[in-house]
């Protein structure tokens, strides 16, 4: 079997839809599948570094007619996908969806919709993203085979869900979430106390992941003089705000911006602190993939209560949920777990647990492995 998969981004690029088709790609290839990746030519730098390492199946970086962010425009995808049994794309991807469907028009081949998350912009991107929403995806949709949604929590609650439900004669929607690579991530020992963690990429595609709410926390435990410093890993046009407001705040001895880490160096970096924080303020949060990451180190975490987002952790015992943009809630929750390490060890441990059981690759490779074989048995229900 031929397995085309489709990404607007791919690492080295941080993100979750990236690392998401990365871990899955190697998955089926390790299966025995054929496995090819399809994702727009940024620069030269992706390529080059990414032919160093050890991937054991196809990347092909093409050059988009328009691009704009993370969207483009790839023609070539017409002819280039003619030869596979699945294409496996990632939505949204503005420019490739679109080339996937008039393919499978031109070839009989099965078409699998990866919805990872809401597009939700300012400006004249806002009203794309609407239009888009409501003209062409519903058109997408149903010249589609299958449908993969991160959480039932996040279908339901989402602008995809809606869209979803509004239609008849769509295809059938399974529940299929990001995993966590529980061989490289795991726990390892920490000695150092007590420091709280965050990770996420600093630019505005990013701005939705509360930065400002987490700083704002950190001064609020600074005036009741509990002591915590926070670590966050990142890069983009956003970090000089994010300097000024702490700056500001006069927490600039507790805060320390450690810059991008690669992913391979990520589980030192959860190594180094006793919480991790993903304290997001928008619904374009369907899953964070740092939060599971930093569980299969062993951290307890703290995570907004929004749809999609709350399915990452289990409240009161793998961590705890927060009200999105609600500083003194965060800081309540931060200095409860660190308060008692007793605690905060046992919601490491069954973090871990729970990584291992539920998102680990191998768990979905295994149930990757079983739709994509039904799928193309014409059995799939």
């Amino acid at each position: 079997m031929r397995i085309a998969y489709l990404t607007p981004t791919f690492p080295p690029y941080p993100g979750g839809i990236g690392m998401n088709c990365y871990y899955n790609a190697r998955e089926m290839a390790k299966r025995g599948f054929e496995v090819e990746v399809f994702t727009p030519r940024y620069g030269e730098e992706s390529e080059i570094r990414n032919q160093k390492s050890e991937i054991k199946f196809k990347i092909h970086y093409l050059k988009s007619v328009i691009s704009y962010g993370n969207a483009a425009l790839l023609p070539q995808l017409l002819w280039r996908l003619r030869c596979f049994d699945i294409v496996h794309c990632y939505y949204p991807f503005f420019g490739g969806a679109e080339m996937a469907v008039l393919a499978r028009y031109f070839k009989n081949l099965k078409l699998i919709i990866h919805h990872e998350m809401d597009v939700v912009g300012e400006g004249w991107q806002k009203k794309f993203f609407s239009w888009h929403t409501r003209h062409v995806l519903p058109w997408i949709l149903k010249n589609s085979d299958l449908v993969f949604v991160l959480s039932e929590d996040y279908f339901n609650n989402s602008d995809f869900g809606r869209l979803y439900k509004a239609y008849k004669k769509l295809p059938p929607w399974q529940v299929v979430p990001n995993g966590v690579d529980t061989e490289l991530f795991k726990p390892m020992p920490n000695l150092t106390s007590p420091i709280v963690l965050f990770a996420a990429g600093l630019d505005k595609a990013h701005y939705f992941k509360g930065v400002p709410v987490l700083l704002e926390a950190i001064a609020l435990l600074k005036k009741e003089n509990f002591p915590v410093r926070l670590r966050i890993a990142g890069e983009g046009e956003l970090k000089k705000e994010y300097q000024k407001q702490t700056n500001e705040l006069e927490i600039q001895d507790q805060v320390e911006f450690v810059g991008l880490i690669t992913h391979d160096r990520l589980p030192d970096f959860y190594s180094s602190g006793n919480l991790f924080i993903m304290p997001s303020v928008g619904q374009t949060e369907s899953f964070s993939i740092a939060t599971a990451e930093a569980q299969a180190c062993g951290l307890p975490a703290i995570v907004s209560d929004l749809p999609g987002m709350r399915v990452t952790i289990e409240d009161g015992i793998t961590g705890l949920l927060i009200m999105p943009g609600d500083s003194r809630d965060l800081a309540r929750k931060i200095k409860m777990i660190l308060s008692d390490p007793t605690r905060a060890a046992k919601m490491g441990q069954a973090g871990r647990e729970r990584m291992e059981k539920m998102f680990s690759w191998k768990v979905m490779g295994e149930r990757l492995e079983t739709i994509y074989r039904k799928l193309t048995q014409l059995k799939f229900l």
